[in-house]
């Protein structure tokens, strides 16, 4: 997931694992980002509320998709969310941005109050959004300790990545330190730490979201 359901590159993805029998999806998101103008405390904050915002529509297509489990033959126990860059950090705070304590480590409570908190009822309001698996490739979470809760993580990284840092550092859109953050790597350490079952394909040398172009697709398609 990259923002818009047509990235060929998802589409493919989708379209190769329902060949293989998966219901897949490829969804719609809002990024809500003014390149032009970001920068500073401002832009920090339009960088959190994005993600917010990203976060509510996948919760949002989650429910839909479970509250459609029988017409669509939906295993409701077996939901993976996965995205690339945006849709990474998106996949990430679904999975584990899971309580106000944590909202509130990264964002100010009056933007808790604008966004409408963790999961903004926006249809299907009865149904669960949690999911069973998180597929992360090149996205991350501005704290890795968050990782705690034992949703499995398949988390790939590149250690030249250009917008997301290997370890730590500033994540942020082309010449725009946004928001400063813990890498793939640390979300690895802090999964395994947390007994959270975690695999880590590190592109060494590549830059951002290089998987599409290598073989992994392919070798995780089998």
């Amino acid at each position: 997931m990259e923002g818009a359901k047509t990235n060929e590159k998802v589409v493919w993805f989708c379209r190769s694992l329902a060949r293989r029998g998966y219901v897949t999806a490829s969804i719609e998101y809002r990024l809500g980002v003014d390149v032009d103008s970001i920068g500073g405390e401002a832009g920090e904050r339009q960088i959190i509320g994005a993600a917010v915002r990203a976060m509510h529509d996948a919760k949002a297509a989650v429910r839909f998709f479970r509250s459609r489990a029988g017409q669509w033959r939906i295993n409701p126990e077996k939901i993976f969310l996965g995205g690339s860059s945006a849709g990474g950090v998106t996949t990430m705070l679904v999975a584990y941005m899971n309580s106000q304590e944590k909202f509130l480590e990264i964002a100010p409570r009056w933007l808790w109050d604008e966004l409408g908190g963790l999961e903004v009822q926006s249809g299907t309001p009865d149904v669960s959004s949690a999911i069973q698996g998180a597929v992360n490739l090149n996205g991350t979470l501005a704290r890795s300790g968050r990782v705690e809760t034992a949703i499995p993580l398949f988390n790939v990284a590149s250690t030249a990545d250009s917008r997301i840092p290997f370890v730590r550092g500033c994540a942020g859109l082309p010449g725009v330190a946004a928001l400063a953050v813990d890498g793939p790597y640390l979300l690895d350490s802090a999964a395994r730490a947390e007994g959270v079952w975690t695999r880590f394909p590190v592109f060494a040398g590549a830059n951002h979201v290089p998987c599409f172009s290598y073989s992994l697709p392919r070798r995780l398609l089998g």
